[in-house]
Formats: C-alpha cells, sequence, structure tokens
C-alpha cells in the first residue's frame, strides 16, 4: 500500500571563485532550501488508546555559509583555512530540532627535506542542538551545547623515490562525551614496477557517540493491562566510544592503456560495540506504571573480514566498463554478562556478497548509453531475499552548452524492500522503479 513518505524540497545556493593574487585563491559558497518531508509510524502513550498511528509532514529548512582561503606558497607547501556555518530545523511528530554547526578547519603542507611532505591541522567544531521533546521521546537537555577539537599530522616519506614510500600519522580529538581519543594510522606503498604496486595498512578508529546514546529516553512500546507496562530505551552517560583497528593488504596491476585491476583485503577488529540492556524494572511515573528499561552499554565485540575488487576496462573508444565485487564475513558476540540478543541479528544485517557492472558507452551524433547493474545478497536478519536491479540512462548533447537525459532506475522491479527501520517504530517503506528526465544548459 501507499507510505506517506512523500517529499518537496526547493534549494538555491551559489559559488564565486576569486583569484584573489597569483599565490592566493578565495571560495565563497552557500545555500538554503525549504520543505516537507512525509514520515509514518507509531507514537506511544500512557493514556488510551496507548498506540496512535501518525502521518506527518516533517518541516525541513535549514541554510549553510563556506569561505575557504588558500595560498600556495611553492610547489611542495600550500595553506588552507575554511569556515563553515550552519542551521538545520527538523519539526518531527517526535522532536523538533533547531541545530547551528560552527565549524573551522586549517591545513598546511610542506616539503621536509628532499623525502618528506608533512600535512598537518587543526579544526573546531562548535554545535547546539535547541530541542522540543515530546511525551514519546525526552533528552536530558534540551538545549545542549558541544565542543569538538581536533589535531592530525601525517608525514609522508619516501623511502626509495617513484618505488617505496612510507605514510604515518595520526588524528588527535577531544570530544565532550567520551573525552581524549586517538586515531593513528601506517601505510606502506610498493611501486615493483610501472604495472604492479603492492600496499598495506593498519590503522585505528573511533565512533564517538551522540546525544541519543547519552541522554535520552525513548518509548518503544506501551502495552495495557494490569499492570500498564511502558518499554523504554535509555542513553547512559558511562556509553563509551566503539573501537576499530583494521588491518589491509591490496595489489594493484595495470596491464595497459585499457585495462587496470585493484584488489583489497582487509581484517577488522572491533571492541565495545553497542549493546542494548534491559535493566531493572520499577514502577513509578503518572499514572502509576510498571517501568521495563533498556540501556545502552558497550558489551559486544567482534571481527570482520573479507575482500573488494574492482575493474576497469575500455574495449574501445569510447566504451567503458567497470566492474566490482566485494565479499563480507562478519562475526560478532557478547561480553561477558551481556544480555542483549541482537549481535546474531546484526551479523545477518549485511550482505555476503555484492556486484557490481557499469558500462558507459559514447554512440555517434552526440548520444551515450549507460548501464549500471547490480547484486545484494540476502539479509537474513531482516527476512529480505537477495536481488538483481539495473539503471539505466538515455543522454544527448545537440551542443556544448546541452544535455538531456532519460533515467531508468530500479528497473527490474516495481517495488522493493531493502531496510527495516531501527529503533523509532517508522514504516517501511519500499524501493520503487523511478524514472526522471533532466535537462543541463551550460553558459
Amino acid at each position: 500500500e501507499d507510505v506517506h513518505d512523500g517529499w518537496d524540497v526547493a534549494r538555491g545556493g551559489g559559488r564565486i571563485d576569486w583569484q584573489v593574487s597569483n599565490r592566493d585563491e578565495l571560495t565563497v559558497q552557500g545555500d538554503y532550501y525549504d520543505g516537507d518531508v512525509g514520515n509514518e509510524g507509531t507514537t506511544f502513550s500512557l493514556s488510551p488508546p496507548y498506540i496512535f498511528p501518525v502521518t506527518d509532514a516533517t518541516k525541513v529548512s535549514g541554510g549553510n555559509l563556506l569561505g575557504r582561503w588558500q595560498r600556495h606558497r611553492s610547489s611542495s607547501s600550500d595553506l588552507i583555512l575554511q569556515a563553515y556555518v550552519d542551521r538545520t530545523v527538523r519539526e518531527l511528530y517526535l522532536l523538533d530540532e533547531t541545530r547551528d554547526t560552527i565549524d573551522l578547519d586549517f591545513q598546511h603542507r610542506f616539503g621536509l627535506g628532499k623525502r618528506q611532505e608533512i600535512l598537518w591541522g587543526l579544526g573546531y567544531r562548535w554545535t547546539h542542538g535547541d530541542l522540543n521533546s515530546s511525551e514519546a521521546v525526552r533528552f536530558d537537555d534540551d538545549d545542549r551545547r558541544d565542543q569538538l577539537f581536533s589535531l592530525f599530522i601525517q608525514d609522508d616519506i619516501s623511502l626509495m623515490p617513484e618505488r617505496l614510500s612510507l605514510m604515518i600519522g595520526s588524528k588527535f580529538e577531544h570530544n565532550d562525551y567520551t573525552g581524549f581519543e586517538i586515531q593513528p594510522n601506517i601505510r606502506l606503498l610498493w611501486r615493483a614496477d610501472d604495472r604492479n604496486t603492492f600496499w598495506s595498512a593498519v590503522s585505528r578508529a573511533v565512533r564517538t557517540p551522540g546525544e541519543a546514546e547519552h541522554g535520552t529516553r525513548l518509548i518503544q512500546r506501551v502495552i495495557p493491562g494490569t499492570p500498564l507496562t511502558e518499554v523504554v530505551f535509555q542513553g547512559d552517560d558511562d556509553f563509551r566510544s566503539e573501537t576499530l583497528v583494521a588491518y589491509e593488504l591490496g595489489y594493484r596491476l595495470r596491464a595497459h592503456q585499457r585495462f587496470s585491476a585493484d584488489l583489497a583485503l582487509f581484517y577488522n577488529e572491533y571492541d565495545h560495540l553497542r549493546t542494548i540492556e534491559p535493566g531493572t524494572p520499577y514502577f513509578g511515573g503518572t499514572p502509576p506504571h510498571l517501568v521495563v528499561p533498556y540501556v545502552v552499554c558497550n558489551l559486544m565485540e567482534g571481527y570482520t573480514y573479507g575482500m573488494e575488487l574492482a575493474i576497469d576496462y575500455f574495449p574501445l573508444d569510447g566504451w567503458r566498463l567497470q566492474g566490482a565485487y566485494t565479499y563480507l564475513m562478519m562475526h560478532l558476540e557478547n561480553k561477558e554478562g551481556s544480555l542483549d540478543s541482537t549481535s546474531a541479528l546484526a551479523e545477518g544485517d549485511v550482505p555476503l556478497h555484492q556486484v557490481s557492472l557499469r558500462s558507459t558507452l559514447d554512440l555517434s551524433k552526440g548520444f551515450e548509453l549507460d548501464l549500471w547493474l547490480r547484486y545484494v545478497d540476502e539479509l537474513p536478519a531482516q527476512s529480505l531475499s537477495d536481488y538483481w536491479t539495473m539503471d539505466a540512462r538515455i543522454g544527448w548533447r545537440p551542443s556544448p552548452s546541452w544535455e538531456f537525459s532519460l533515467v531508468g532506475q530500479n528497473l527490474f522491479d516495481s517495488s522493493r524492500k531493502e531496510y527495516d527501520p531501527e529503533i523509532i517504530d517508522l514504516s517501511t517503506s519500499e524501493i520503487e522503479r523511478g524514472f526522471y528526465f533532466k535537462a543541463d544548459w551550460h553558459f
């Protein structure tokens, strides 16, 4: 059946690039948007009838402005300073939010001797969220301000000119949720000859929590009866960052001008992954009822491994084929003390195999034909079967100033389910077959 998920948004913006001098460049760009996005779902209340279906037109609006200055000091040295401001407004049936963001970024690249290139930078982000909670969802702080400080440094070392290079660096961050975080990486690249290149890398990354995981209370279900029961999702200030250590090996073959292939093997170790643990039920509230809390914790770990293969081939002048294959195996397990039952489900939330094949063909008289064939494996945790789909585009360039395109998307099925919402009870929208026409005018 039809889902209330239609949307319409108007957007406008502009960009100016200015060559201030032979060394200085200045860019200013920004845009503004306004519109409505449909949502359909279910919300809960402690008052009869307890469960309320909702169809809502979420008001979305916002704007941003970016300024960037770049100075070229030499072929091996430049400076970049960037400032960015953004405002987003969302008026959702569960939560109204107005968020302001200020972001500052500085980068400096310079050579150190004949075999080293240093890249370092500083960053600062300030964000302010003004939240208007509802009965279904509440935040501990409806008027929160957060700061993120960052520093990174990277050293690209030529151990053997044109043959062997080493890249080593790290990012250092301080956020208001988990404090100080370090994300180092090291990468080695060996060009055996003009056709064969090998590389390896080890890196560490984190996913820092957000406000929802530290200070929110979301009603997941209300069960009428004696006693009246409320099931809630709760954040926890002790929730820490999820961590990843990634190991990678890669090989690139450039057989000739018309053919190249890239193979990457990876093994990823995860720790402190999010679980949703049952808390101790208690009586309280108005009207008096039983509260069954589920609290976020870091009691899951695991690993993934797999490979990615990409091929780029030009059979003829004006015809390009790009193929890709991904294999991903995931294994997750709960730590001692965890009562969460979602680790096995999470393993089935990602496809084991994915395939992509793209063809771009230049025809005569300014016509173009593009085809994109894709395969995605099943998602057992969501009872979703595997599928093939294709997009197609016919383009025509009657002159350098004009381009017309007719595009068909998801051509093999009239509609297809690809995912189920998490946490918030929204109706699932299927992906439908679609067509659009596009005209570009350059002047």
